[in-house]
């Protein structure tokens, strides 16, 4: 019986233990909107404008405020992505760039997160409050060569990511 309730007690301290170090995240945009009222998302999240957005195709292109949403994190992009294959390396990096396209308010970056199965986004994001805030995302991006093909694989064929509808 005392087994039972020190496995218990265990269980629960472990349990409480890990969603507390989950659910701090190290991204600042998950940490601004935090900080922002769900209004205040929604009012954001409607001025994202895709009409006049310039390709980018280099991180190193992007706005400076922009750059610290990735962290450094993605790698450059690859000029010619196809689908992942068993002999891609992508070293300590989670991620890479895919392209992108930016206008002083808004800004769209496709990329791929690695991992047992590679999975390609999409994030748009508005200038807002001196800093650029997360206004939709969409999972299934594909791997767009262009800022066209991008934007025409968002609107017909990637998911929005829940609560980004």
């Amino acid at each position: 019986m005392y087994l039972i309730r020190v496995s218990a007690v265990v269980w629960m301290a472990t349990s409480i233990f890990l969603m507390s170090a989950c659910s701090r995240s190290g991204d600042p945009a998950a940490a601004q909107l935090h900080e922002m009222s769900i209004a205040e998302q929604a009012e954001i999240a409607k001025r994202y404008d895709p009409s006049g957005l310039a390709e980018v195709t280099s991180i190193s292109n992007l706005p400076d405020e922009l750059k610290p949403h990735f962290n450094g994190w993605l790698g450059q992009r690859i000029e010619h992505p196809g689908a992942p294959s068993e002999y891609d390396d992508p070293g300590d990096r989670p991620g890479r760039f895919i392209i992108a396209g930016v206008s002083d308010t808004s800004a769209l970056v496709a990329y791929e997160m690695f991992g047992y199965v590679p999975t390609t986004h999409a994030t748009a994001y508005v200038h807002a409050k001196s800093d650029w805030v997360v206004a939709k995302k969409w999972d299934g991006a594909g791997y767009p060569k262009t800022l066209s093909e991008l934007q025409l694989s968002i609107e017909r064929f990637a998911t929005p990511a829940s609560g980004h509808r």
